[in-house]
């Protein structure tokens, strides 16, 4: 026979009676990374983020952590979507620069030998957002855009922070942390150099006087 099971019962929910604390967290976000993955990766662009949560475990820290990084990984999805639809259309002006293109657009009909190329290139490239198109195009743009991050091999590494601390107020406060930049290594780079030529120049006067 089936189980008929009580309706949810208020005076028998299990009670949270564990202690809590305050956990610190510190959130390293790289949001260059966000806009264009494949740049270069700098400490120097690097943000910090700062939370603050009560809870009774690491666990526990964790999963409020984690359910405000979900949130913000939805708004960046969001935000990722209207920068690509938004630089679809203002590069979508470049197909004006290239003849077999335009040749393709007069056997559509799409423009004409009486048409200004040079007007609407300027129109395209200077005004694009004030060109009128028909509503279901732009959907379709929209369409493509979610079909092709649909296809991406994986949607939060773009998004993740480069580094996470979470502890004892006390610690995470009072912990500082430093991280070199490109340019700090190009400078090592080129300190490296100068010693090695020193070092070059001074053995070589060495091995000649040597030889005298």
């Amino acid at each position: 026979m089936p189980k008929a099971f009580d309706s949810f019962d208020d005076n028998k929910t299990v009670k949270d009676t564990v202690a809590k604390r305050e956990y610190n967290v510190r959130q390293f976000v790289h949001t260059n990374n966000m806009i264009d993955p494949n740049a270069v990766k700098d400490a120097e662009d690097i943000e910090v983020r700062d939370f603050t949560f009560q809870a009774g475990s690491y666990p526990e820290a964790m999963g409020l952590m984690l359910g405000d990084m979900v949130q913000n990984y939805a708004y960046n999805m969001c935000v990722k979507v209207l920068q690509t639809f938004h630089e679809w259309f203002e590069q979508s002006g470049q197909v004006l620069t290239d003849e077999r293109a335009l040749d393709i657009l007069r056997s559509e009909g799409i423009i004409t030998d009486e048409d200004d190329i040079e007007e609407i290139k300027d129109k395209v490239k200077n005004k694009w957002h004030e060109v009128m198109i028909p509503a279901g195009f732009a959907v379709d743009v929209l369409g493509k855009i979610v079909s092709n991050f649909r296809d991406m091999d994986n949607l939060l590494f773009w998004q993740e922070p480069e580094l996470i601390i979470m502890g004892n107020p006390n610690l995470v406060k009072n912990m500082n942390v430093t991280a070199e930049t490109l340019g700090d290594k190009a400078k090592d780079g080129v300190k490296d150099i100068e010693q090695y030529l020193v070092n070059f120049t001074s053995k070589s006067k060495s091995k000649k006087a040597e030889e005298e």
